[in-house]
């Protein structure tokens, strides 16, 4: 355990805690990679549990509008993450995901593709919007594109990371931006570690097929039926394929700190999200 009582897991890349002022005086903590950080043309943040106001199962930093939580909390826990961006709830835009690869251009708030239309990830290089990703378990992935000015978000579960829609975010900011992935420096989320995370055989078969040499180095047979997958180290795998030669991993297992992180495969349903955020700050131009 940290000072914090967070468990770390050693050898990855550490996510350090930056603890800000509510406007009530509260404390808001969330996570922050320091090679992320000096970039100084974006922001980004991880959330935590804590420094929200949602109560109950959603106690308290809970981003999602769509799990019972009170609207009117949920836009109080954006209302506080996005003066960190020195923004407001209506600059961000959240991805509505389907456990899919598809990815769009964000140009402006509210100016996406048809509402009805799903998608696990987004570019952009519009300064002031604030790209968001949810999740308690899954992997967030947030990409910026120092030269170009650009940054992407992903959600990657194990659909997305064996469609490799990491990968899909680079494309895509190559397309828009003229990215070159040499220069995207990417940043997973507090996500689940391959330690904890199980799966069945038929999924660790369809990583086989998905990752062909690649899929031993992530899977461990417990021959019981079920293996555990390192979706992270996947994950990583993809991006490297692409060109991508820096991708920070977390030191942060969500399962293994459910007091400070949302976690699905231990509370079920009656949980909150939390989230990855980052967006362009609006005075680099």
């Amino acid at each position: 355990m940290d000072e914090y009582g967070l468990k770390r897991n050693a050898g990855y890349d550490t996510l350090q805690i930056r603890t800000y002022e509510n406007e009530d005086g509260s404390e808001l903590p969330v996570l922050k990679y320091p090679e992320l950080e000096k970039l100084a043309f974006a922001e980004h943040c991880f959330t935590m549990r804590q420094g929200g106001v949602s109560e109950g199962v959603y106690a308290s930093m809970n981003l999602s509008w769509s799990r019972g939580d009170d609207p009117e909390h949920v836009r109080q826990n954006y209302t506080r993450i996005t003066r960190l961006f020195h923004s407001d709830p209506d600059h961000v835009v959240v991805t509505r995901h389907e456990h899919g690869t598809h990815v769009i251009r964000i140009d402006g708030p509210g100016e996406s593709e048809p509402l009805d239309m799903r998608y696990d990830g987004m570019v952009t290089n519009v300064p002031g919007i604030v790209l968001c990703a949810l999740a308690a378990d899954c992997l967030t992935v947030v990409f910026a594109d120092p030269v170009q000015k650009a940054v992407g978000i992903c959600h990657s579960g194990w659909k997305g990371t064996l469609g490799r829609i990491s990968r899909e975010v680079i494309r895509r900011m190559q397309e828009e931006y003229g990215s070159r992935p040499e220069d995207i420096v990417c940043g997973i989320g507090p996500s689940v570690c391959g330690e904890c995370y199980e799966i069945n055989d038929e999924i660790a078969h369809r990583f086989m097929e998905g990752y062909p040499g690649q899929a031993p180095g992530f899977l461990v047979d417990k021959h019981n039926g079920h293996q555990l997958l390192d979706l992270r180290k996947a994950c990583v795998a993809s991006l490297k394929e692409c060109g991508v030669k820096t991708v920070l991993v977390p030191d942060l297992c969500t399962m293994e700190n459910p007091d400070y992180l949302f976690s699905h495969r231990l509370m079920g349903n009656a949980r909150g999200n939390i989230g990855a955020l980052i967006g362009i700050k609006e005075d680099i131009w």
